[in-house]
């Protein structure tokens, strides 16, 4: 017996063309169908593929397994089929000892260990070994074992003769597909790794970016290196994924770089050499023959990149661990952490799609056909895994023609070679961005290739290879990029003079570094005159409002109403005043009217007097129209005591129009003109002005970042905004050389709505509450302050009793608080002297001729001092009668609160004082002289009193 090759190894013999009368011999006929045999299986496996086409699948029963029927090719192409559903019950050692299939015998010559899978109704040739599978895997674990569909073929020498004839029968090919039972072990020696199709395009691990949380409780960030020592922390974290994950991308790069070369794509070269430059490691071939060949063509050409990415694969991990070392602790320096924690973002997601580019990659078209030339791998008896490994069941290689396999391929290597350029070519110098520039991209969501090109990576070295699409369309001039230059296509130098629809995101950069205030003006100009889709706000990371600078002077809406009310009650008042001020100038009496002996003698000429209250009127009125700007202001505009000062030197003017007027006219009560002072208006609004001013001050709290972040979380840096969000420039307190503090911006986030002041408002906590309200004014009736002509009053009334007021008061006060000690002190000095008498008396009471007259002496005594009381008290009362008669004529009405106003009005109707001559006039004031010498005669008289000798 003699085992078969692999058909696919021999080189195929060539075609004969048979002619008549030609003598055939078996090596014709048989080498005519190994050359079609040939050529079928080169179908197969070079136009088709190989592996498990359909069904073959495994289920472990109860004691049983099942196979499924299905079909498959093997590595050799021979077709393996299985026309239903086969139950094998049994085990039985298996020896191969008749094929000597090569992969079976590998060390030694020795087999690995095999078991055959037999039916219910196998015997196993009379074997003995032959076992229930619930016996052998009784003390093996299922899941340890894996199915084999092997297809055992050896050539057999038949005998010449039979019992029939002795006729040559020739050599026979046996063939016949045995399911075997092999060990994880076992198998993993046998099986051969395929580069097309390997373990690894299946077993890439994922990456994941660690993230800043910028809102935990308690914790807020004040300065930049706060920030960077958070950004730092998850860059780190990050970093220990992503170097394993491009560890294992390298690897993966390295099993393409095998495959293309075993697809013809790549020249085979001999060995791989490693070259370093600067710090950044390249794998070069030695046949340098190749690479000087297609140096000169453009790097849209397949060879181009091809040669490229020969020379970059296994550089992406030690590219991207000497980048970390040098660019993270520059970071600290030029306020570029966030940059760098974009890029760790960016390297993450080019590693994944990268990632997902191969994991549908199984294909080859120069497939080597000893891979598995006379098996396929079912699986596991028992896989827990959802989807069944490649690495226990032969998944199907197709043929790169089908399914655009070859172009998958040339876009895995593609992103391959984008993933390491990316890390190459990452260059943050703030000299080299240092124009302001908005630029048109999709989110983050969207694939890296239809993003703009970030500013920290070099200039134009990513043009080539950012997308793919646009490298197959021969397109690598029309991306998006900071950097793009003038000389490109309009649409692409100037995009924001085009249609945006198709964009929702905005890249923002060349801010970072430059003072708050530059930059807040170029982009909100920018802003306005391309009218992006996006509002600016400005935060401050250090802890200190003094330096905050707030883009709303925001008044809460309640404020606005509240002073705006008051502001109208104030105005309204004051356009009262005007109002009185007119119909008093009206009433005034005329100079005839005033030309009377009681006015002309005591108060000089009518006219003077009469244009005097008229200029004074006209002062005030000229006050009320130059305060009337005043109440154009908001609550947000006006200062403090802006009102008060007003209202203070309206009533002082209103004071004296007031005063002059009293001469000259009088109202049922009283005048606005009076009133004016007592008005709580400006006081309301001062309090309110100064609460504005508070809330701002307050307010401004809530531009500090960490203030911010905590009512407004999930704050987002992507260097950029999405459309109709808020971007958010981050700056601190600087110190120039020249020791000048300045606003410096050292990164930026964005939220995805647009903030309003109401927004930054709700961030003050606590809220600014009022202290003690001012007391509103009482109401006053408008018809009181009705104005009627009135003469001028007496001289006397005015003056005397002007001056005599606070005399009148005191004494008047003084009187009545000792009236009620009045009696206690007679009472007392009543005692005094009877006790003096008694005494006296006592000395001689033992002289009988005395004892008579005790009792006469004691009631004489009594009967003067009543008698000084009672001329007293009626002293007292008079006192008492006259001031009150003053008092009510003055109208006093409570000791130390007189109306001025009404001083000299007395209880005289208008026509009698009008009427009233000189002479009566003096006697009135007479009358008045003289209730006042009473006054003094009876406060001597109770002054002796209370002298009296103790």
């Amino acid at each position: 017996m003699e085992n078969v090759p692999v058909k696919l190894k021999i080189t195929p013999p060539a075609l004969h063309y048979f002619e008549d009368n030609q003598v055939l011999t078996a090596s014709q006929l048989n080498n005519l169908v190994r050359y079609f045999d040939y050529q079928d299986r080169l179908t197969r496996t070079r136009l088709l593929g190989a592996g498990i086409v359909c069904g073959l699948k495994v289920v472990n029963g109860n004691g049983s397994i099942t196979v499924t029927k299905g079909c498959g090719i093997t590595s050799d192409g021979d077709l393996i089929t299985l026309e239903q559903d086969v139950q094998y019950t049994q085990a039985l050692p298996f020896d191969d000892k008749k094929a000597q299939y090569a992969l079976f015998h590998q060390a030694e010559n020795t087999q690995v260990g095999l078991f055959e899978l037999l039916p219910a109704r196998g015997d196993g040739g009379g074997s003995t070994e032959v076992q229930p599978l619930r016996s052998f895997f009784a003390n093996r674990q299922p899941a340890d074992y894996v199915v084999l569909l092997y297809l055992s073929q050896y050539i057999e020498d038949t005998d010449i003769c039979s019992s029939n004839d002795c006729d040559n029968k020739g050599i026979l090919m046996q063939s016949a597909l045995k399911p075997l039972l092999i060990s994880k072990a076992d198998y993993d020696r046998i099986r051969k790794e395929d580069d097309c199709c390997g373990e690894s395009y299946f077993g890439l691990p994922d990456a994941y970016v660690t993230r800043p949380v910028w809102n935990p409780a308690n914790n807020g960030i004040y300065t930049y290196g706060e920030m960077w020592n958070r950004y730092n922390q998850a860059i780190q974290s990050s970093a220990k994924v992503l170097d394993v994950a491009l560890a294992q991308a390298d690897a993966v790069a390295a099993s393409l770089e095998r495959c293309f070369a075993q697809n013809g794509e790549l020249p085979q070269a001999t060995t791989v050499i490693t070259r370093t430059t600067g710090n950044t490691p390249t794998r070069v071939n030695e046949i340098d023959a190749v690479a000087t060949s297609i140096a000169g063509l453009s790097l849209r050409l397949p060879a181009s990149l091809l040669n490229r990415f020969r020379a970059l694969a296994g550089a992406a991990a030690p590219s991207f661990n000497a980048a970390l070392q040098r660019e993270a602790p520059k970071a600290q320096n030029d306020y570029s952490i966030q940059y760098f924690y974009d890029f760790i973002k960016d390297i993450t997601d080019a590693y994944q799609e990268f990632k997902d580019s191969t994991l549908d990659l199984c294909q080859g078209c120069c497939l080597d056909a000893a891979l598995f030339p006379k098996h396929l791998a079912l699986g596991l008896v028992v896989d827990s895994s959802p989807v069944p490994s490649c690495h226990y069941r032969q998944c199907f290689i197709e043929s790169p023609i089908l399914n655009h396999k070859d172009a998958q391929m040339r876009r895995s290597l593609f992103l391959y070679n984008r993933l390491v350029q990316m890390i190459q070519h990452y260059q943050y110098e703030e000299k080299n961005v240092n124009v302001l520039r908005v630029t048109p991209s999709v989110s983050y969501k969207g694939a890296i290739g239809a993003r703009s090109i970030p500013a920290y990576y070099e200039a134009g070295s990513l043009n080539e290879e950012w997308d793919y699409d646009k490298f197959r369309r021969n397109e690598t001039g029309k991306h998006l990029s900071y950097f793009a230059t003038p000389s490109a296509p309009p649409h692409i130098a100037n995009p924001l003079d085009y249609d945006l629809d198709k964009f929702d995101f905005f890249r923002i950069e060349g801010h970072v570094g430059k003072t708050y205030e530059s930059v807040y003006g170029q982009l909100n100009k920018l802003c306005q005159d391309r009218d992006l889709p996006f509002d600016i706000l400005g935060l401050q990371l250090d802890n200190n409002p003094r330096f905050v600078l707030p883009k709303w002077d925001f008044t809460p809406p309640h404020l606005d109403m509240v002073f705006e009310l008051q502001k109208f009650k104030f105005s309204n008042y004051l356009d009262k005043m005007k109002s009185y001020n007119d119909e008093l100038e009206k009433n005034i009496p005329a100079e005839k009217d005033l030309d009377v002996p009681g006015v002309t003698e005591h108060y000089g000429s009518p006219k003077q007097l009469r244009s005097s209250a008229i200029e004074r009127k006209k002062a005030l009125d000229t006050e009320l129209e130059n305060v009337k700007p005043f109440f154009q202001v908001t609550a947000a505009q006006a200062s403090p005591n802006q009102f008060t000062n007003i209202h203070a030197s309206i009533a002082n003017k209103a004071a004296v129009v007031n005063n002059s007027a009293k001469l000259l006219t009088r109202t049922a009560l009283a005048t606005p003109l009076q009133n004016v002072a007592q008005i709580a208006h400006p006081e309301a609004l001062s309090w309110l002005t100064q609460l504005v001013v508070d809330t701002r001050e307050a307010l401004k709290q809530s531009y500090i970042f960490s203030n911010f972040i905590r009512v407004n979380p999930g704050v987002i840096h992507n260097a950029g905004v999405t459309k109709g969000g808020t971007f958010l420039l981050l700056y601190t307190q600087t110190t120039d050389a020249n020791g000048t503090t300045q606003r410096r911006v050292v990164g930026d986030f964005y939220l995805p709505y647009a903030v309003k002041p109401e927004t930054i408002a709700a961030t003050t906590v606590p809220p600014v509450r009022p202290g003690t309200l001012p007391t509103p004014p009482v109401y006053i009736p408008p018809d009181i302050f009705q104005i009627r002509p009135d003469l001028i009053k007496p001289p006397l009334l005015n003056a005397d009793l002007l001056k005599l007021k606070d005399n009148v008061i005191l004494d008047r006060t003084d009187l009545l608080s000792k009236v009620t000690d009045l009696q206690s002190s007679v009472n007392t000095k009543l005692f005094d002297i009877n006790e003096h008498v008694d005494t006296r008396l006592n000395g001689v009471a033992k002289k009988t001729d005395l004892e008579d007259n005790i009792a006469s002496v004691k009631s004489m005594i009594n009967s003067n001092m009543t008698t000084v009381v009672q001329n007293y008290q009626e002293t007292f009362n008079r006192v008492v009668t006259s001031y009150d008669n003053v008092l009510n004529k003055t109208k006093v009405t409570a000791p130390g609160k007189v109306e001025v106003a009404d001083m000299g009005r007395m209880t005289l109707d208008e026509a009698s004082i009008k009427n009233m001559s000189k002479a009566e006039m003096a006697l009135v004031a007479k009358n008045y002289q003289d209730a006042l010498s009473l006054m003094q005669k009876s406060r001597n008289d109770f002054g002796e009193f209370f002298n009296i000798r103790q």
